[in-house]
């Protein structure tokens, strides 16, 4: 008898309708390779995400456009719904707390999205969620 263990103070454990729980614990600020253009002088922040599915979790590194990409991409298989708003892109300088602000901002754009079911469990989600050439499992 009893409560599973899925389910913590009497909400489940898992976001929304999703078999993934995701987190953003860190962002930072990389530089390109290159010169750089007028804004921000190439450089560009990295969203480190820790993704959780059952026993298995792994860490993704996603950029803004990454993120800008998922949207569009819902956007266009889900025209027929309000989807939840991207935060605004940064055009010029990239400081802590602009990167820290988006984080939190980008991390609460994914739990809305987690919390609808078609959303949530579509094959566009799933490919941001688990397809990265860089991802370390845990």
């Amino acid at each position: 008898g009893g409560l599973r263990s899925g389910w913590r103070g009497g909400r489940k454990s898992t976001m929304g309708f999703s078999a993934f729980e995701v987190e953003i614990p860190e962002a930072g600020v990389k530089g390109a390779r290159n010169c750089g253009g007028f804004f921000g002088g190439g450089q560009f922040a990295v969203y480190h995400l820790q993704v959780a599915n059952g026993e298995k979790t792994w860490r993704l590194e996603k950029r803004y456009s990454d993120f800008e990409e998922l949207h569009r991409q819902l956007m266009v298989k889900f025209w027929y719904m309000n989807l939840p708003e991207l935060p605004g892109k940064t055009l010029f300088h990239l400081d802590e707390g602009v990167v820290q602000r988006r984080r939190k901002d980008l991390k609460d754009f994914l739990s809305k999205i987690l919390a609808v079911a078609c959303l949530s469990q579509s094959d566009e989600l799933w490919q941001f969620l688990t397809v990265e050439a860089g991802s370390v499992s845990m």
